[in-house]
């Protein structure tokens, strides 16, 4: 049994050295707060009131690896950021996902007329995890 375990937690890299260790990833927990009064705009605070709805408590504005994200699931680590033109998403969900986070992209606009559909797609994403109950 303890050997199952302990390949667990070594695994084999590429590079130097060769073999690593897994570090273990710790619960992250946030302050819950209403924070609707720090929507900027009709779009977040629509997607504010209906994560709440929902059961789920979002952090607008989260400041995260040098970049503030529109909405943040934290114990969900999942960021809902607003698709802008100068964006490079492809680089930005690549770096989000090195750290352990999932990235959803939304249009303030076709989220508004469509809300249901975006709120099944974060469900889809909220993956339940051991330290959150929904």
């Amino acid at each position: 049994m303890k050997c199952k375990q302990l390949f667990r937690l070594v695994y084999l890299s590429k590079r130097f050295p060769y073999i690593r260790l897994r570090q273990k990833r710790k619960a992250s927990l946030i302050l819950v707060q209403e924070n609707e009064n720090s929507c900027r705009t009709k779009g977040e605070r629509i997607l504010y009131e209906k994560l709440r709805e929902s059961g789920y408590y979002p952090t607008p504005h989260y400041k995260m690896f040098g970049r503030t994200v529109n909405m943040a699931l934290v114990p969900f680590r999942l960021a809902l950021i607003e698709r802008t033109s100068g964006v490079d998403e492809k680089k930005l969900v690549r770096s989000f996902k090195k750290k352990g986070w999932s990235v959803l992209f939304y249009e303030e606009d076709t989220m508004l007329s469509d809300t249901h559909n975006y709120l099944r797609e974060i469900r889809q994403q909220a993956r339940p995890t051991k330290n959150v109950s929904v």
